[in-house]
């Protein structure tokens, strides 16, 4: 039996906000994203549901961003936070950020979040800066004439990918479009988001010519340059450094492909002097 990417069996959307967005859902009604290869077929998706795709013409790739398992003990842990019986994990969601809002265009994120024993790196840091930025940058090409629902939905995004996985918003927050080393994010729909498929993993060029390989050497000392030094004061560090996370353009650029584990520092919150208060209040 083959998996229809158009259905709402595959790309969850009817549970958003606890989702990663709905930009890319037209695409999906529409049929210009399809899957290709294996990805097709419903009982052999990939344990942590990647799959292969085409967008118009452009090869993708669609994640789900985790296991089945991760995603469901994510929905109990929702649940279990909103007391809401019986529960849907987008009521949940809705109910759990209504509470974080002090007055109605007031959100504090750093609230929200603190509530959650999250396993996720990208948090593992954070400031109210942080938060905020990731926050604005998920809202930059939105376009709603009920600006406050658009934020209430916003929040629900953000609050699960930070929980579950942040891939999308990384690649949102720190688009390859402004010089970051990531795939191109093309958006979501529901629990699906699609990014580019950039190529092979450098894996497979450990025995091409010696030129190739000094040349992905020093892209990938670059990368970590590019991460931790830049105008945004904000550094970037992988804690999963392995050769299956960084793949190979056509045109030889390397990218980190793999964005799941990375720890983001707020360098002004350092330089401030406020790091080690932040480190105490949530240990």
């Amino acid at each position: 039996m083959h998996l229809d990417p158009s259905s709402d069996e595959f790309t969850m959307v009817n549970l958003c906000p606890a989702c990663f967005g709905s930009d890319l859902c037209p695409q999906f009604y529409h049929g210009d994203i399809s899957l290709i290869g294996i990805s097709k077929l419903k009982y052999l998706k990939g344990s942590k549901n990647v799959f292969s795709g085409k967008l118009s013409s452009n090869r993708v790739i669609l994640k789900r961003l985790a296991h089945d398992w991760e995603i469901t003990n994510l929905d109990k842990l929702l649940c279990d936070k909103a007391n809401l019986k019986p529960c849907k994990v987008n009521e949940a969601v809705g109910f759990l950020i209504g509470n974080s809002i002090d007055t109605p265009n007031e959100y504090h994120l750093m609230n929200l979040i603190k509530t959650f024993e999250s396993s996720t790196d990208v948090i593992q840091c954070p400031s109210e800066r942080l938060l905020t930025y990731l926050f604005n940058q998920l809202n930059v090409k939105r376009n709603s004439i009920d600006f406050q629902m658009m934020q209430f939905s916003k929040l629900g995004e953000l609050l699960y990918s930070l929980l579950l996985n942040p891939e999308a918003v990384i690649l949102q927050a720190f688009p390859q479009a402004e010089g970051w080393p990531f795939p191109q994010y093309y958006g979501s729909c529901g629990r699906v988001i699609v990014e580019e498929y950039v190529g092979k993993t450098i894996t497979y060029f450990e025995d091409s010519t010696w030129e190739q390989r000094i040349d992905i050497a020093y892209q990938l000392l670059l990368i970590a340059q590019i991460l931790t030094e830049n105008a945004s004061d904000f550094a970037l560090y992988m804690t999963d450094v392995n050769m299956d996370n960084f793949a190979v353009r056509r045109d030889g650029t390397i990218l980190l492909i793999d964005v799941e584990n990375i720890v983001i520092v707020d360098r002004l919150n350092i330089k401030n002097g406020t790091f080690l208060a932040i480190l105490v209040y949530f240990s």
